[in-house]
């Protein structure tokens, strides 16, 4: 039988009021490029994941597998304040490259995903594909409701996805999260089925780096002001961060925006996302 799905996950300003309190944050990002940093995210993920019920407990408390060893599949750190709060994967796609195979993205066997599929819905006009899956997006349970460390999170894929000009970027969602992907630009690709191998329920959503959107877009004026990152500064901060350097998320956020960013939050949550 399917897993039960887990019970309406709401977000309501009053879950954001303690931990979003100040708006003036230091978050960083940085690749898990060397085993301590790699160790961290692994410990992320374990307790996002026991927190939500999504695996059993176990001794080592980390949570990895064989995709993490791969060089085309990268793991994004975010801190607060120099605490390790939040993860995400980035699996590529690039079929420029020698070797490439659609196999490389953890979707692609799941639902049959080829790169002439690819092409022909998101990028009918180019010779080459070249597509990012997220995946294993988790925060510490502390951190569970906390929207900065959210847009952390979504902000360095938008800036790795766009530096390696990404034609399409995959996700493979749990019912109760599809419509806060779907807030952020997302649009459903194949709907919800049940895997036995992994007892999950997941969908496949799938977005345009430029169709980032709603809160995304909105969360850029906020923390930006009028005009968001260039081209040139998502290059820089693309280069920084491969470099394995420590890279400021929102490094133009100013106590200016205070009164934007608490109406920002309030209008945007609560975001009830009911189970089908």
């Amino acid at each position: 039988m399917p897993q039960k799905l887990n019970q309406t996950e709401t977000n309501s300003p009053q879950q954001f009021a303690a931990s979003d309190r100040r708006v003036r944050r230091s978050l960083q990002a940085r690749y898990a490029c060397t085993s301590p940093i790699k160790e961290q995210a692994y410990r992320i993920r374990y307790e996002g994941y026991l927190s939500h019920g999504y695996i059993e407990a176990h001794p080592k408390e980390v949570l990895c597998d064989h995709f993490d060893d791969e060089f085309h599949a990268p793991s994004v750190v975010i801190y607060d304040d120099g605490k390790a709060v939040g993860t995400v994967r980035l699996c590529n796609f690039d079929s420029t490259q020698p070797g490439s195979a659609i196999d490389r993205l953890p979707s692609g066997e799941l639902f049959e995903l080829t790169a002439e599929k690819i092409r022909a819905r998101f990028c009918p006009d180019v010779p080459d594909v070249r597509a990012i899956e997220i995946l294993k997006l988790a925060k510490i349970p502390e951190c569970e409701s906390d929207l900065w460390v959210t847009m952390a999170l979504f902000k360095m894929l938008k800036i790795v996805a766009t530096a390696m000009r990404t034609h399409v970027v995959f996700a493979s969602v749990r019912v109760p999260h599809m419509n806060l992907y779907r807030r952020l630009g997302f649009e459903i690709v194949e709907e919800p089925r049940y895997f036995a191998k992994d007892n999950i329920v997941l969908g496949l959503m799938a977005c345009r780096p430029n169709d980032f959107r709603s809160i995304q877009d909105r969360a850029e004026r906020i923390f930006h002001g009028p005009k968001a990152l260039g081209t040139n500064e998502i290059q820089e901060t693309a280069a920084t961060f491969f470099r394995g350097e420590v890279v400021d998320v929102f490094p133009h956020i100013s106590s200016d925006t205070q009164s934007d960013a608490e109406r920002f939050r309030l209008e945007q949550y609560p975001l009830r996302q009911r189970a089908a």
